[in-house]
């Protein structure tokens, strides 16, 4: 993705999610002052399950490829049992993952598309939540420019203290989702690639160059109208073989 963007490709993409770690992803979202569960980057079995007794269970232990499938350690036997499949089973990069504290019910999570900055769809079994509350979509909205994002669909979980970014995926599948406002997600993607794609403007004093340059080319006077008809005679003169009328 970085380089289709360095050679001038339009690309519509999660930003960060899509070329980053979930780490890198909560470290950016951190930055931005956009409220967060309790994470920790850990590296070994021991380290995850210090960090789960830390914050308590039930926890979630994130891969830090994002999209990834997030694993709840509801209790110290499950957080050993998880951590030491992973350790004999997994490979090497499986001991890093990020811890998050908590492990919200799937009624108080929803996933909302976000588009160019905007909210637009809600998806997930805690979707009527979120639409009740606007502070879920503008919290998601905050967090897909925070990421560079053009097209992401951002996780909140609601909790008792207020909305937070649960994840980020770097893949909106929005099928199901309901629509924020009136455009749907296939309409706000559609608008948005015409915006990007259109060709840019030519300034206005370029363009009246332009028009002067051609004007004069074919024997006009410097501001004549575009009605105006030339005489073959003129173009002569100029060294312009036959004649060019203009209606307009």
């Amino acid at each position: 993705m970085p380089v289709w963007r360095a050679l001038g490709a339009v690309t519509l993409d999660a930003g960060l999610a899509a070329t980053g770690s979930r780490v890198a992803v909560a470290g950016a979202l951190v930055a931005a002052g956009l409220a967060r569960p309790a994470a920790q980057l850990v590296c070994s079995e021991a380290a995850a399950l210090a960090a789960a007794d830390a914050f308590g269970y039930p926890a979630t232990l994130l891969p830090l490829s994002p999209g990834g499938a997030p694993v709840t350690l509801w209790d110290r036997d499950a957080a050993e049992a998880v951590l030491e499949h992973r350790a004999v089973l997994g490979t090497p990069g499986d001991a890093l993952a990020l811890l998050q504290a908590g492990a919200p019910d799937a009624a108080r999570r929803a996933v909302v598309t976000v588009v160019d900055g905007t909210a637009v769809a809600v998806d997930g079994a805690g979707a009527d939540l979120a639409l009740a509350d606007g502070r879920v979509t503008t919290l998601a909205a905050a967090a897909a420019i925070a990421l560079g994002a053009t097209l992401a669909a951002v996780e909140v979980a609601m909790l008792v203290e207020g909305p937070v970014v649960w994840d980020v995926l770097p893949v909106a599948d929005f099928r199901a989702a309901r629509a924020v406002g009136e455009a749907s997600v296939g309409a706000a993607i559609a608008a948005l690639v015409v915006e990007r794609l259109a060709p840019p403007a030519v300034p206005l004093g370029i363009g009246a160059a332009i028009g002067e340059t051609i004007r004069e080319a074919l024997g006009a006077e410097p501001g004549a109208t575009p009605g105006r008809r030339w005489l073959p005679g003129r173009h002569r003169e100029r060294g312009i073989a036959g004649g060019v009328g203009a209606t307009a």
